[in-house]
């Protein structure tokens, strides 16, 4: 089963008079998605899946623990074509300095050693989430601008699935905000080597 973590900002503020729901996705070449991936068998279920993939995504800089997963509503779909679990999540974000996602991601990637799943991220994005329905409703190629309107990327076709889920949840207020608990550097490294300096959020 595919599990993931959809990170949403009630009330982003882009500096330039736009301040509405946005949501957090992970570049990878030209390409943006959420932070979801596939089960793995260190995995007790959805939420450790979801949770471990998050972590990974964004080079161990957003930690949000399986037990807070399971307090935000979740999405299910099982059927013969596809198995997804997917938890909205709300959160601050500008509580998480998002640009030591590069610091985090330079420590990763000098260990020859540190595995691959943690250094296909490239780049921490956000988008409002109006200007994605509208680019769905008008765009065929799925390219849109970041809140800062600095860089064209496309979406992903898959994503478009959750974001209609997703739209309904932000409509009807219903996505709780998790709080940071605790946040600094080598917090939640123990465990891998090329983690050791990194700084994390966790929640």
């Amino acid at each position: 089963m595919r599990s993931g973590v959809i990170l949403v900002d009630m009330n982003y503020d882009n500096k330039k008079g736009r301040i509405e729901p946005a949501i957090i996705l992970f570049q990878q070449g030209k390409l943006c998605s959420d932070g979801g991936g596939q089960y793995d068998e260190i995995d007790e279920n959805e939420s450790c899946t979801a949770s471990r993939e998050l972590r990974e995504e964004s080079a161990n800089l957003i930690c949000i623990s399986p037990n807070s997963l399971e307090t935000c509503p979740k999405y299910i779909q099982i059927d013969r074509r596809r198995k997804m679990c997917y938890y909205f999540v709300g959160i601050n974000s500008c509580d998480i300095d998002l640009s030591l996602f590069e610091n985090n991601r330079r420590i990763i990637r000098k260990y020859k050693d540190s595995l691959q799943c943690w250094k296909e991220t490239q780049h921490i994005r956000v988008f409002y989430i109006s200007d994605i329905k509208d680019m769905l409703q008008t765009s065929t190629d799925m390219r849109l601008r970041d809140v800062n309107e600095l860089v064209e990327l496309q979406i992903a076709l898959k994503f478009r699935r959750l974001f209609y889920i997703l739209e309904e949840y932000v409509l009807r207020k219903s996505i709780p905000r998790l709080d940071i608990i605790k946040s600094g550097k080598d917090i939640n490294s123990q465990d891998s080597i090329f983690l050791k300096g990194t700084t994390s959020f966790l929640f």
